[in-house]
């Protein structure tokens, strides 16, 4: 599918064009010429279709020329046309030709030999059916230019907030796992903690009981060897206090005996 493009006669409004461009426009200067053209076509006149290129102009044969036919129509001021071909890949050897360079040349047309009568659609369709511009709306070209800065600026901002919002969910994940990881190290080193400390317990359970036992066993011997140093003690003392009595004893017989000989000397001596 083909479509006719309208262009002005100089670039976009921009520093380096407008240096290079003798002759400035605004978007005033379109209006105008725009509004120009529509006076030209009438204003009872339907809305115009799009462009068409005209019928090759027929020179009058120089014979009839003298006859007094009516002489050619003088062209009117031509402007800019680009047709774009973006949708059509066959395009004519002479549209390559003036493509050498890496833009594309506008063709000439009058405005006189342009044929708008076949024209069956109404203004409000083919308003609705050509796409808007900035060019063709009441808005200046700074506002134009404002709106697609603040366009670019949302579209920017959003995808700035968009990859901040995608670095957040994966920090977030990454903490999630991080802090699973770590709450699940915990977990087993709190369980080997315990697991240590119950071996630990038994280890001092067992060595308590065993220090108690060798206590235990220590002041056992040394009750028995008390009692058994007590009870020796005791069996001297017996056998002295014996012992004693026993020469206490033989002490009193002995001197019984002595005296019941000298008592049986004496009666003797008294006989004789």
């Amino acid at each position: 599918m083909r479509f006719v493009k309208l262009d002005p006669p100089c670039a976009k409004a921009s520093p380096a064009v407008r240096s290079v461009d003798p002759v400035p426009w605004t978007l005033e200067d379109i209006l105008a010429e725009l509004e120009s053209i529509e006076k030209k076509l009438g204003s009872g006149a339907s809305a115009p279709s799009p462009l068409k290129q005209p019928p090759e102009p027929q020179t009058p044969h120089p014979a009839r020329a003298g006859r007094g036919d009516t002489p050619p129509r003088p062209e009117s001021k031509p402007f800019v046309m680009c047709v774009s071909d973006d949708d059509d890949d066959g395009t004519d050897s002479d549209d390559d030709d003036d493509d050498g360079g890496g833009g594309r040349a506008g063709t000439r047309f009058s405005c006189a030999d342009i044929d708008f009568s076949d024209s069956e659609d109404s203004e409000d369709e083919v308003y609705a059916k050509t796409p808007q511009s900035y060019m063709m709306s009441k808005k200046t070209l700074e506002e134009g230019i404002l709106s697609e800065l603040e366009l670019e600026y949302q579209l920017k901002v959003k995808e700035q907030v968009r990859s901040k919002l995608s670095l957040l969910e994966l920090q977030q994940k990454c903490e999630r796992e991080r802090m699973s990881s770590a709450m699940l190290q915990i977990q087993k080193y709190a369980e080997a903690r315990r697991e240590m400390d119950r071996k630990m317990d038994q280890q001092y359970q067992r060595k308590i009981a065993e220090v108690t036992d060798n206590h235990l066993s220590a002041v056992q011997r040394e009750h028995e060897q008390r009692s058994l140093v007590e009870e020796r003690r005791i069996r001297d003392d017996a056998a002295l206090e014996e012992a004693k009595l026993k020469e206490r004893a033989r002490q009193e017989k002995a001197k019984a005996e002595a005296e019941a000989r000298l008592k049986a000397a004496k009666r003797a001596e008294e006989r004789k």
